[in-house]
């Protein structure tokens, strides 16, 4: 009889089932599981009992599980192995960066996008050179970010932060200048020598005087550095400036017989030409621009651009009713209205918004003055940072630019009011310049400070040494021969400083000086605390 081929299959799993138990429970089957089947063996495995195997044929002919294992999570070494390659340093995306952006704009790309692209190269200029290893890819970088800040600053003059732009251009010159580096020093140098250049050729100075400035500066670096990177084209522009100076056109001389045409007095007060000529003052000059005239509820703005201060500063003239204007004889009286805080603080009010409130300008006849600062004023000059030099500021540039505008012809009389700061300001600036101002104002001011620990005097005053010069008891003293020929100080009331007004009036009686005092009463430490009209009138006094 002839078996199908199930019934086959079916006995041949039983027999293997029962000769190979490892079959059954689904092992592997190894040489250890395989045993010659001796009579010896077959006793010893009928001793053991058996299992109950209630598994079915189905059960054992079931489909193997081949799902897939799951991978085992990776270590960070493992992590670190895959992905290194894909990993850029800081340096290296900084340098990508500023490949792309110092490719060749579209033409047609529009100012506030060329301003932004400079922006970002003088940035990443400024991180690279923070981050690059070597001294040479540190200087290239400095190099590269004072280059950007230049264009930025030459094709933007107008621009509202070219000042600080101009500022951050000096600072990293120096800094690149400090380096340990070849042409180090040269490099820095020739950026020195071109943002002094630009200030120089914005400045309001006639053609000539500002070509020999030029000239000089020139002079100054091709001396200094002979075989510098960028001394080609210095000489360059140095040559170029003499043959524009050669071809100049001569000024004609003026013929005989014929009477040149008066010309009218250009100023802001438009007088009459009196029959008084001025006495010329000696004042510091320094380049600056004066520019951007508004007029606005009969206040004349400026804004003002110069080297001595870090940003662009204002400039603020109010005039009187021309019928209030004194006579062509006698003196304009120019009243400066000194701030206490930077420009934008005014967490003690206004001075100059108070004398117009209260129309002191058309009841004295005034022409009354306010500049602005960048810094906290203490109207003195820093050591060392150029553009925080309040003092000839005031010198060198407000008082210029008064005289200028005002005109020749008249005699002036600078008068100062302040106080606290800007009290102290004005006693310092009538003891060291008594031939430029005629008479000063403080109301509450701490004349008597002996260091510079307090009050923000270290951003003018850095060190004691510093200070010193400005100790204002031993400077009262120091004049005194000079204050006693008239009198030129009116020290008024209090409200924090009352003991320092005090000592400062017991020391100026002391020593026979005359002035005006008053103690009290106390008011409010803020322009708007009511004392103002009172020192107004002690100026008018003085001055009149």
């Amino acid at each position: 009889m002839r078996l199908s081929n199930i019934n086959f299959l079916a006995i041949s799993v039983i027999l293997a089932t029962q000769l190979f138990p490892a079959f059954a429970s689904g092992r592997t089957l190894s040489n250890k599981n395989i045993h010659s089947c001796d009579a010896t063996e077959d006793k010893a495995s009928a001793k053991k009992p058996k299992k109950n195997n209630s598994k079915t044929i189905k059960d054992h002919l079931r489909k193997p599980d081949i799902s897939p294992k799951k991978p085992a999570k990776p270590t960070a070494k493992d992590i670190k192995e895959k992905l290194l390659p894909h990993f850029k340093t800081r340096e290296q995306l900084i340098r990508e960066r500023l490949a792309k952006l110092l490719q060749k704009p579209d033409p047609k790309i529009s100012n506030a996008s060329v301003k932004y692209r400079l922006d970002q190269i003088i940035k990443d200029a400024r991180l690279l050179a923070h981050e690059a290893p070597s001294p040479k890819t540190k200087l290239t970088s400095l190099s590269l970010q004072m280059q950007t800040l230049y264009v930025r600053i030459s094709r933007f003059p107008t621009d509202e932060k070219v000042d600080q732009y101009l500022f951050a251009l000096r600072a990293t010159a120096r800094r690149t200048k400090a380096m340990r580096q070849d042409n180090a020093a040269a490099i820095g140098d020739f950026w020195l020598l071109s943002a002094d250049l630009f200030d120089i050729n914005r400045a309001d100075l006639p053609l000539p005087e500002r070509r020999r400035q030029m000239r000089q500066l020139m002079t100054q670096y091709l001396n200094t550095h002979r075989d510098g990177p960028a001394t080609p084209a210095v000489q360059a522009a140095f040559l170029k400036l003499l043959r524009d100076d050669k071809n100049a056109k001569p000024i004609k001389p003026k013929t005989p017989g014929k009477k040149p045409k008066p010309k009218k007095p250009s100023n802001i007060t438009n007088p009459k030409k009196p029959n008084v000529k001025a006495p010329t003052i000696n004042l510091p000059k320094i380049p600056y621009t004066l520019d951007n005239k508004t007029e606005k509820d009969g206040i004349i703005r400026y804004h003002i651009t110069s080297p001595v201060q870090s940003g662009r500063t204002t400039l603020r003239i109010l005039l009187p009713d021309k019928d209030k204007l004194p006579h062509p004889d006698k003196p304009r009286r120019i009243l400066y209205v000194l701030p206490v805080e930077a420009t934008g603080k005014p967490d003690w009010g206004d001075g100059f918004k108070v004398v117009k409130k209260l129309n002191l300008h058309n009841k004295f006849g005034l022409i009354v003055v306010a500049p602005s600062f960048s810094q906290l004023p203490w109207y003195a000059n820093h050591p060392s940072r150029l553009s925080v030099r309040q003092e000839s500021y005031i010198l060198g540039v407000i008082v210029p630019a008064i005289e200028r505008l005002i005109g020749p012809n008249f005699k002036k009389r600078h008068l100062l009011l302040g106080f606290s700061k800007s009290g102290w300001g004005a006693c310092h600036l009538i003891l060291k310049y008594p031939n430029v101002f005629y008479a000063a104002a403080a109301w509450d001011a701490p004349l008597m400070v002996q260091d510079p620990n307090k009050y923000g005097m270290k951003i003018v005053f850095p060190t004691q040494k510093h200070f010193a010069p400005y100790y204002l008891p031993k400077r009262f003293v120091a004049s005194a021969d000079m204050l006693k020929k008239r009198n030129r100080i009116a020290l008024l009331g209090y409200d924090n400083f009352q003991t320092e007004m005090k000592q400062a009036h017991n020391l100026l009686k002391k020593h026979n000086i005359p002035h005006i005092y008053s103690d009290g009463p106390k008011r409010k430490h803020h322009w708007e605390g009511g004392w103002v009209t009172d020192a107004v009138n002690a100026l008018h006094q003085l001055s009149k």
